[in-house]
């Protein structure tokens, strides 16, 4: 289904893990980078919100995370580090993806890199707390 307002199409997880199944590792990443530059900088300034470190969460855990269903997020602080982990169930390419997409967003727009793992199921960033302040004056 075709979703105008906010240019975006359904899929179902078959449908999207055969798509994933035959783009290579690296096409994947840069997809994501790609995508991430702009897409989430855009999608947050149409609701009126300011692109910053806690909007992104936001769209993380609201917009993608419960209402479109592209992971499950959770966000932890610990020793001076906060992480945001996604999990899903669409595999290893999803996870390249999701770094790519959120890795650029969180460099280019919020002005932070993280550290991350990747895994079959997941993504890891991990922020320095020092430098998520610095980022945030």
């Amino acid at each position: 289904r075709y979703f105008e307002n906010l240019s975006a199409v359904t899929l179902s997880a078959p449908s999207l893990l055969s798509f994933l199944e035959i783009i290579e590792e690296e096409e994947i990443i840069e997809i994501g980078q790609e995508l991430g530059k702009e897409r989430p900088y855009e999608l947050i300034l149409k609701r009126g919100i300011k692109p910053s470190y806690e909007s992104a969460k936001w769209y993380i855990l609201e917009v993608l995370g419960a209402q479109s269903g592209w992971m499950s997020a959770s966000i932890n602080v610990r020793g001076g580090n906060e992480y945001i982990h996604l999990s899903h169930p669409f595999g290893y390419k999803w996870s390249l993806f999701l770094r790519g997409y959120f890795g650029t967003f969180f460099k280019e727009v919020v002005g932070v890199s993280p550290e991350t793992d990747v895994l079959s199921s997941s993504v890891t960033f991990t922020f320095n707390l020092k430098d998520l302040e610095k980022a945030r004056t």
